[in-house]
């Protein structure tokens, strides 16, 4: 007697329902890669064994039964995604294979081209691109559908600037980001994972970075700034080769099922492996936190116990002093405070902080998110947004942001260790030194013409 398996779990009830005999765990084979391409190709889908059907699709959907089935070779004539999967009696197959297809597509960056369920994305019920059936304009965070946590399969394939195939890989899909998920053209972080095939791309996607393996990355749409999409961009990369853990990144063209979806920025996830990657260290002995000190990964202990020191003692004192900067990286954290106040951050330090130790090290800050910089509201908005006349400096003392007050546990730990003179000389002279060297306003006009120049060719 056969061994049956049931299609659906029953946890603590009987089973019942549909059973199969077995899984089919392997992908269709293609015979034209995805690419850009400016003539019509003849599609050839293989590796059928006994008793299995190649069934596939071109609108967007998964193969079904009732799908067409592969019998001779498939016309490919303009924009498509192509999708194919093995069918057989009683069995399941665990894979959706999708290949790109982009006719007479000519960019000066990368192409990114998104294959995804038209439902997984767009269905008003489980699309997680979607307000959805339940989205309420007054509660959107607990109602829309793309403020959930879920992940969904997505294929990706990636062309160079000679619009070569570079990689095409089996990933997981969510929607990223805080209030920016509200635009239309929503982030996406991209994750590889053992299940979709891999547990990693290994692929150098940026050109100064030393390492080519991801566990992620994030396709950012510049986050509020829909206005220039390079603010972010530009304002971190003004930190390139500083003493800052900095998101590397680049623009692409992306396209979603053939369909032109505008442009987005590669940008390195932050989380363990990026730090781990970067800084040649092992992930078990890394915490990450974030906010006033929520743990991440690993944990807080330290954190809070330091924390704790710096709320009940007098930093103007050397020996407490010292015993603080014993624990954080200064040159980091003060070069950190600088840029943000520099860059006039309007979305910090109350949001927007993470930081991070390995275990024989010493905690550091991760500059990220930066798009209210440089003048996000360039005039008064609502009478608390000042546009490049805001005073980050001051809002640290005050524990403000635009008027408006904010947790004074977000400004402790710098406005403590200001109090002792070591500190403060320390400040100024890391902002005298940046402000004559990479905030020289040349260079710092160079950096934005450069990247203007990448996204309109």
């Amino acid at each position: 007697q056969s061994v049956q398996i049931f299609t659906q779990s029953t946890p603590c009830s009987p089973n019942t329902g549909e059973t199969i005999l077995g899984f089919i765990d392997k992908p269709v084979e293609f015979s034209v890669p995805s690419g850009l391409y400016n003539a019509p190709i003849s599609l050839q889908l293989s590796g059928a064994e006994e008793g299995e059907q190649i069934r596939y699709t071109l609108d967007e959907t998964d193969p079904n039964l009732t799908s067409p089935v592969y019998t001779s070779a498939i016309p490919i004539e303009e924009s498509t995604v192509v999708r194919a999967s093995y069918f057989k009696e009683n069995f399941s197959s665990l894979r959706v294979t999708a290949y790109s297809y982009l006719f007479n597509v000519n960019h000066s960056l990368p192409v990114i081209s998104l294959a995804v369920n038209e439902k997984d994305f767009f269905d008003d019920t489980i699309g997680i691109y979607v307000p959805g059936f339940q989205f309420n304009p007054l509660d959107i965070p607990n109602t829309a559908n793309y403020y959930k946590d879920i992940e969904k399969p997505i294929q990706v394939s990636f062309f160079d600037s000679d619009q070569q195939s570079e990689f095409h890989s089996n990933a997981g899909v969510k929607i990223f980001g805080g209030v920016s998920r509200n635009r239309q053209q929503r982030s996406l972080s991209i994750f590889f994972r053992n299940r979709y095939g891999s547990p990693s791309l290994e692929y150098p996607l940026f050109s100064n970075r030393n390492y080519s393996s991801f566990q992620a990355f994030v396709l950012r749409n510049n986050g509020n700034d829909e206005f220039t999409m390079l603010r972010d961009l530009t304002l971190t990369s003004l930190m390139d080769d500083s003493n800052q853990d900095i998101q590397a990144g680049r623009p692409v063209v992306t396209y979603m099922n053939s369909e032109y979806w505008g442009i987005y920025n590669i940008r390195e996830k932050i989380n363990e492996h990026f730090l781990a990657a970067k800084h040649q260290v092992s992930i078990k002995n890394i915490s990450l936190l974030e906010s006033l000190g929520n743990a991440i990964y690993g944990t807080n202990d330290e954190y809070t116990q330091l924390i704790d020191f710096v709320d009940k003692n007098n930093l103007s004192i050397n020996e407490n002093y010292q015993q603080v900067a014993n624990q954080i990286d200064l040159p980091n954290y003060l070069q950190y405070n600088v840029a943000q106040i520099y860059f006039g951050n309007t979305d910090w330090p109350h949001t927007n902080i993470k930081f991070w130790k390995h275990k024989n090290g010493k905690w550091r800050w991760i500059l990220f998110d930066t798009d209210y910089g440089f003048g996000f509201y360039s005039e008064t908005f609502l009478g608390i947004l000042n546009g490049y006349n805001t005073n980050n400096l001051s809002s640290l003392f005050e524990n403000k942001r635009n008027n408006l007050p904010i947790n004074p546990k977000s400004t402790l730990l710098f406005t403590k260790l200001l109090t002792n003179t070591n500190f403060r000389n320390g400040f100024i002279n890391t902002a005298a030194d940046e402000l004559n060297t990479r905030f020289l306003s040349n260079k710092v006009i160079e950096k934005i013409q450069a990247n203007a120049a990448r996204i309109q060719r």
